[in-house]
């Protein structure tokens, strides 16, 4: 039973089969046309899925629309949002599209059971992170201004970079040094890829200088590259520890997604926020999102920092920042 998720076979009843190069090269060409972020997350959710199978004694592909429900009705019940089983779903559909079978995601008994899943256990989102506030960030690179330490000018200058551009966590990891420009009046930073961008057009991110010296991201970012001697490749670089007294720091290669969760994490921690684990690093841009809409900016002028491709999520916080101001109970005179 393979666990491979993108297997590409000859479809059933074709009479010649196509040379092994050719086979290769298309599965090379479908790979491209995913991001690495997501291919990972297909991947882990079909390893999910092929074990629940195995645990059950089903073939996982191509699988039954029982099959299916099964699995889908037992994450529920053990308590997985509905937006994560959805993930699951993408990753099953795109494991039989990719073999050339017929996706079972599309079987009334499956949308039948997810319409069930749904009205049980409700479909809103109560895992989206918490927002970094503006008042949480100042409080944050208050603690770090004082150390000059490596690894506290990297924390400063990937929060605020990671604040102020509104940056996904995958973007933030891999931008370059030959992706910064600099300007007189600030730095504009070239997104080669994006969720929104996957076939590579590029995005540009502007960050203006900040008014306050010790909160400014290009300044973080400029005193990074000096403590650092970053100037090339990666901006943001992993740590490895040498030994000796007293112990020193090596950089080694580009800095892991889910670093950035863990510094987020932390640094909200240090300050004491309430929850610190409802914060991860989409908290840098949600925070961004609610604190310009708090302010008024209009949302074009949000999206276009955001490059969100729907502005359903920007909608979202706005309601949320003005649900009291709206409020139809606080305009009739109570």
């Amino acid at each position: 039973m393979t666990r491979d998720l993108v297997p590409l076979t000859d479809p059933p009843g074709e009479q010649l089969a196509l040379p092994q190069p050719v086979v290769e090269r298309v599965r090379e060409m479908i790979l491209d046309g995913v991001s690495p972020a997501t291919r990972r997350a297909y991947r882990a959710d079909w390893e999910i899925f092929v074990n629940w199978c195995e645990r059950m004694g089903r073939v996982p592909l191509p699988c039954t629309a029982d099959t299916l429900a099964a699995f889908l009705v037992e994450q529920a019940d053990s308590g997985l949002h509905t937006s994560t089983l959805e993930g699951r779903l993408a990753a099953i559909r795109k494991a039989h599209e990719l073999k050339g079978f017929p996706s079972p995601t599309t079987d009334p008994m499956v949308k039948a059971a997810i319409r069930g899943i749904r009205r049980t256990y409700g479909s809103a989102p109560n895992d989206v992170a918490l927002p970094l506030r503006l008042v949480q960030l100042q409080a944050i690179v208050g603690r770090l201004t004082a150390r000059t330490d490596i690894q506290q000018a990297r924390t400063r200058a990937l929060l605020l970079i990671g604040w102020a551009g509104a940056f996904r966590r995958s973007e933030l990891v891999a931008i370059d040094v030959e992706h910064v420009q600099w300007h007189r009046g600030g730095i504009r930073i070239q997104i080669p890829f994006s969720k929104t961008d996957q076939e590579g057009r590029g995005q540009s991110v502007a960050i203006p200088a900040g008014k306050n010296a010790a909160t400014c991201p290009c300044r973080a970012l400029g005193h990074w590259f000096t403590l650092s001697g970053v100037s090339s490749g990666a901006v943001f670089r992993s740590f490895r520890r040498l030994p000796g007294l007293p112990p020193r720091l090596m950089l080694t290669g580009r800095l892991p997604a889910d670093e950035v969760n863990n510094t987020v994490k932390a640094a909200v921690r240090a300050i004491g926020a309430e929850r610190p684990d409802d914060y991860s690093a989409h908290s840098l841009r949600a925070g961004f999102v609610t604190e310009a809409a708090e302010r008024g900016v209009p949302l074009h002028v949000i999206r276009q920092q955001t490059r969100h491709e729907k502005i359903d999520t920007l909608i979202r916080y706005i309601r949320a920042v003005r649900a009291l101001e709206d409020s139809a109970a606080g305009k009739v005179g109570l």
